[in-house]
């Protein structure tokens, strides 16, 4: 049996043990945005591949981890139609951390451009498709306007 000075410590160790373990971690926001920092990509994945973290942005291009462990991190951003981007981040103890990605760097300006708002639309629902959590089928409201009959069923 166990006298109360051991049980005491005990606790006392579980509980400092849990704060500790509380305040080494912090959080991670961002956007994807275009290149110029005007338009957020929805449905881009965001990974932390060191971790197994991943996120897929939202309507405006945001995302957010909320318990990223104090460091050094490699974050990923994969888009379909633009190249991966890699950046790294450092964490700190309770702190709140951003890292906002800018695709489409890499495009080179033209002079004439013929501009379809299909290719756009479709991209950003098999971006969608791609990244549920679960499994789902998502078409552009261009793509329905193709059917035959003007609706889903």
């Amino acid at each position: 049996m166990m006298n109360t000075k051991a049980v005491a410590g005990l606790l006392l160790w579980g509980v400092f043990s849990v704060v500790g373990a509380q305040a080494s971690t912090g959080s991670l926001r961002g956007k994807v945005m275009d290149h110029s920092g005007s338009v957020g990509f929805e449905g881009a994945l965001i990974y932390i591949p060191s971790l197994g973290l991943q996120a897929v942005t939202g309507r405006d291009g945001s995302y957010r981890f909320a318990q990223v462990p104090v460091g050094e991190h490699e974050v990923i951003v994969e888009y379909l139609g633009a190249s991966g981007k890699r950046q790294s981040i450092r964490i700190g103890d309770g702190a709140s951390a951003e890292l906002s990605f800018r695709i489409g760097e890499e495009v080179l300006p033209i002079e004439n451009i013929l501009v379809i708002g299909q290719a756009a639309g479709q991209a950003g629902a098999l971006n969608r498709q791609r990244n549920a959590d679960n499994i789902q089928n998502v078409v552009s409201a261009d793509a329905i306007g193709q059917f035959p009959d003007q609706n889903v069923a």
